[in-house]
């Protein structure tokens, strides 16, 4: 399922089709500022292409930098990574924290490695919680752990442009496996976390 998050590198068609799109919603707009109407196409392309194109930071076929852990080590190990995208219903922006926790079992990949990983997927038009089922099936696929825990927790302009949501609102989104099925691993790992928000 991750293959649907690795995207291919656009091209000049491609940067086109962006340009007229942005063109067709200033003229829905009425927008009639020559400055905007010469310009805007053409940064409006050129950040789609930055923030949702191709991204490269992770590839499904290179296996995990991974190293040996002692026999019998019950550790449990957080990271926490940050991104921007949009959503996929609306194509507006969001924001998202994310927090990962896993118990190895016999090895542990690099740290930078699991949080390349979600800004990879976070690259493009997100689901929340697809995006943690595809990163929490990965990890295991790739690092085989006891158990693998996900929480994203995420602002969504969709959401927050709407009068009846306060500005502060946060959505959650949480996936695991394996032995965080038992509710007092995943009480360990909420005990790791700091409740501030992007903390």
């Amino acid at each position: 399922m991750i293959d649907a998050f690795m995207r291919k590198a656009m091209t000049d068609e491609d940067r086109e089709k962006l340009r007229q799109a942005a063109k067709l919603v200033q003229e829905a707009l009425g927008e009639d500022s020559p400055e905007s109407l010469d310009n805007t196409p053409q940064r409006f392309a050129a950040l789609i292409e930055a923030t949702l194109g191709p991204a490269n930071l992770y590839s499904p076929e290179e296996e995990m930098k991974a190293f040996p852990i002692p026999d019998g080590s019950n550790m449990l190990i957080t990271l926490q990574g940050h991104a921007w995208s949009v959503c996929e219903h609306h194509l507006q922006p969001c924001e998202l924290h994310a927090r990962i926790g896993y118990i190895p079992q016999t090895i542990v990949p690099g740290y930078s490695k699991p949080v390349r990983l979600f800004k990879q997927l976070a690259h493009g038009p997100v689901l929340d919680e697809r995006l943690c089922d595809v990163w929490c099936d990965e990890m295991v696929r790739q690092i085989e752990p006891k158990g693998c825990i996900i929480e994203v927790m995420s602002r969504h302009h969709c959401v927050l442009s709407r009068e009846m949501v306060r500005d502060d609102e946060i959505l959650t989104c949480t996936a695991w496996r394996g032995c965080f099925s038992e509710p007092l691993e995943r009480m360990a790992f909420h005990m790791q976390q700091n409740d501030r928000w992007g903390k």
